[in-house]
């Protein structure tokens, strides 16, 4: 009787050897690092790859094999009481029934089953290449049959074409792998006994179906009869055997499926596979042809102590061998940058780069997973040892990534925000994202550096408030004194790089409804939503006190580094103890002969007290002619009015104004305006200030002659001109102004002193 069943499998990612083509460094079984000594046992094995065989690797990267789910256990056996159909190291016996045979754990590859080189690749991307039978070695696994036969008749309890579920097997890695690649050697074997001159043979082959959805099954290499789907590892040959290449056998060829198969897939931690084996159905020959069998007599899976054929009990079972490589991991680093400056990512201190603690990279892989976590040192560098191959992307966090997790959020100790991220050299680049994670990298044969992050310390502002004198209406205060009631303090910030912020940098301010209907100018310009000032100057932000009912404002504002990054939004107000008074007050004249009607109105009042009708003749010394009580408070349009005689300054320029006194004793004025009584009135000198020329215009209701004199603030006549002047509109002109002296001048015109004398203040 021969009894042969053998099954190799080789499991593992193997880069290519020093005499391969393709320059692919791979971890995979050399002569070392496989447990020591014979089975069978079915405890779990423990094998470290080396560097293209031979030299050890550092960080250590091992495979454990394991067994589970074992479908015929000890005492399922027939005449092995104590035995497993699953193990390592176990083989063939023939000559005892009662013992499973022993041979090493760790073995050469070509040991059995006939295999070549080119039926393998050592990685996913060796091209075919990367493994020698003479020199590679794997582990041993048997695959007992005896738990097919009755163990009372000793006739097959299966079907001679079914496919029996073994068991389970489980590589587990001690750090996440990429693409590993399962080697299978000799899919494949036979069992064969002889009676009268006819052969019983039996083939079978072990096959493999994938547990799990994590990887992807995937066939590189290999003989014809090796198959595979995305989920499964078949021998597809009609008749099974052992030899790779084929074998000859009584009248036929036997084949064994041998290759090499992708695990397709980052970050994986174990490979899990359920394991059966397949019958042929059987064969009865001469040795030659096929011939029918004897009456009660068939090919047989294992031949027990009791079996049809009344010959001497055998072990029968199916040997394989498996081994796992990998292409060789690389080293993934970078830095953590203290970068100020906000630039290209680098460390722009000017000093040694140094940095907070508690923080940590995390490499994650496509799909978010953590692959590793690092700790990022003092001095900002970081580095993931033992890197597969795979497209990755590190993040910075304050959290540890949990391997096989997903990502934590990025993040920065308090007090710090990213600059930029840069997969590059220093200074050379920055991806503008400044979410302290990096664009996505691949990681291939060579070690991946400068995976760079820029982070800095932001500027701070403070919240500022004052307390001011009761504000008029419409008047104005500039936001650049020292804080005190009088002129509140400029916007300021401090960063600790960059030292304090005011003068010639940059803010961001933003108005809102808290400004209460005040206004807020910069440089003239209304200030409305937000607003960014690069070289801001103090002297040109200003508050307009223009909310009637009012008793403060506040606006918000953030101060900017060197870097470009915003401070926190600090808030600015201001305010005072009582509401501002009417927001329009406006007064008007009317001339009816000799009476003027001086009107006025308001459109809302807060605490107002009385009003007062004040009136001049030379625009500086003005007399009360009229006092009338306020509306106190009101949001409408509020109308006011006196009359005055104006026979007695008949020919004079009348000017009028309001004065408004509040409850608090606040005082504000109205505009001014001015009539002429039988003379000349409505007077416009402009421009005011003036360069070269001045342009006068003026109404008058009588025809006259005046007097026009341009006096310096002296008294002396610059220019001295008479006029005729026509009842109506008129307008005059004085030129050749451009080479008298800046400073301040008087202009009059005189028509008589029963008639109209006109005076201002003009300015070049």
């Amino acid at each position: 009787m021969k009894t042969k069943f053998y099954l190799l499998l080789l499991t593992g990612i193997i880069f290519l050897n020093q005499k391969n083509a393709i320059a692919q460094t791979t971890l995979k079984m050399g002569a070392s690092g496989g447990p020591a000594g014979n089975g069978p046992a079915t405890t779990n094995q423990q094998v470290t790859l080396y560097e293209n065989g031979t030299v050890a690797f550092s960080p250590a990267v091992t495979a454990t094999y394991s067994l589970s789910n074992q479908q015929f256990g000890a005492g399922t056996l027939e005449g092995l009481s104590t035995s497993s159909a699953m193990n390592f190291g176990g083989t063939l016996n023939a000559s005892i029934n009662n013992a499973i045979g022993s041979q090493p754990y760790y073995g050469l590859m070509n040991a059995i089953g006939s295999p070549l080189n080119t039926m393998f690749s050592a990685c996913n991307s060796c091209g075919g290449t990367g493994i020698n039978v003479t020199t590679d070695r794997a582990m041993s696994f048997f695959n007992c049959t005896e738990g097919f036969i009755n163990p009372t008749t000793g006739v097959n309890a299966r079907a001679l074409n079914a496919r029996v579920y073994v068991g389970d097997i489980t590589i587990t890695f001690n750090r996440p792998v990429s693409n590993p690649v399962l080697q299978f050697v000799g899919m494949g074997g036979t069992t064969s006994i002889t009676r009268s001159g006819k052969i019983y043979d039996m083939g079978f082959a072990t096959e493999f179906d994938l547990i799990g959805s994590a990887v992807t099954l995937s066939k590189l290499n290999g003989n014809t009869y090796l198959n595979v789907t995305a989920t499964q590892i078949t021998n597809t040959a009609t008749w099974l055997g052992a030899n790779s290449q084929g074998a000859a056998n009584n009248g036929i060829t036997r084949y064994g499926a041998s290759g090499s198969i992708a695990a397709l897939g980052t970050n994986i931690t174990s490979i899990s596979l359920k394991v059966y084996v397949r019958g042929d159905g059987g064969r009865v020959s001469n040795g030659t042809s096929v011939v029918t069998a004897d009456a009660g007599f068939s090919p047989q899976w294992a031949f027990g102590a009791t079996n049809p054929f009344g010959a001497t009990g055998n072990v029968s079972g199916d040997l394989m061998l498996f081994g796992v490589s990998t292409l060789k991991p690389v080293t993934v680093s970078g830095n953590v940058f203290k970068d100020p400056d906000g630039g290209n990512v680098n460390n722009s201190t000017g000093a040694a780069n140094s940095v907070p603690t508690g923080m940590f990279a995390n490499l994650t892989d496509a799909s978010g997973k953590v692959v590793a976590t690092a700790t990022v040192n003092p001095d900002g560098t970081y580095s993931f040892p033992a890197i597969f191959e795979g497209s990755y992307t590190v993040s910075i966090s304050t959290t540890a990534g949990t391997q096989g997790a997903a990502a934590p959020v990025a993040a920065l100790p308090a007090g710090w925000m990213a600059t930029g991220d840069y997969n590059g050299s220093p200074n050379t680049g920055n991806d503008g994202a400044a979410n302290s994670t990096s664009a996505a990298f691949t990681v291939a044969a060579a070690n991946v550096t400068n995976i760079n992050f820029g982070i800095q310390q932001p500027p701070a502002s403070p919240n500022q408030s004052y307390t001011i004198a009761q504000p008029a209406y419409n008047s104005t205060v500039t936001l650049n004194g020292s804080g005190s009631i009088v002129s509140p303090a400029a916007l300021n910030g401090t960063d600790p790089e960059d030292g304090s912020l005011g003068n010639g940098t940059t803010f961001t301010i933003t108005t809102g409804t808290d400004m209460n209907g005040n206004k807020l100018f910069y440089n003239g310009v209304e200030i409305t939503g937000t607003v960014s000032i690069p070289n801001y100057n103090p002297a040109l932000l200003s508050v307009t006190f223009a909310g009637a009912g009012s008793t403060g404002l506040s606006f918000t504002y953030q101060s900017r580094d060197a870097a470009g990054q915003l401070s926190n939004t600090a808030t600015y107000s201001i305010n005072w103890l009582s509401a501002l008074p009417a927001r329009l007050f406006e007064t008007s004249v009317i001339l009816n002969g000799n009476t003027v009607y001086v009107n006025w109105r308001t459109d809302n009042e807060t605490n107002t007290s009385r009003f007062y009708v004040e009136r001049s003749t030379d625009n500086i010394n003005y007399v009360i002619i009229a006092e009338t009580t306020a509306a106190g408070n009101t949001t409408s349009i509020k109308n006011y009015g006196i009359q005055d005689d104006g026979a007695a300054l008949k020919g004079n320029v009348i000017y009028y104004r309001v004065k408004l006194v509040d409850l608090n004793g606040h005082i504000t004025y109205s505009n001014r305006v001015n009539v002429t009584i039988n003379g000349i009135q409505s007077v416009s000198v402009f421009p005011n200030p003036f360069i070269e020329n001045i342009s006068i215009a003026y109404y008058s209701n009588i025809n006259t002659k005046a007097l026009v004199k341009l006096m310096d603030a002296a008294g002396s006549v610059i220019v001295q001109m008479p006029t005729n002047v026509y009842k109506g509109n008129n307008k005059l002109h004085i030129g050749n102004l451009g080479k008298i002296p800046s400073g301040v001048y008087f202009l009059k015109i005189d028509a008589g002193t029963t008639l109209f004398t006109y005076n201002c203040k003009i300015v070049k």
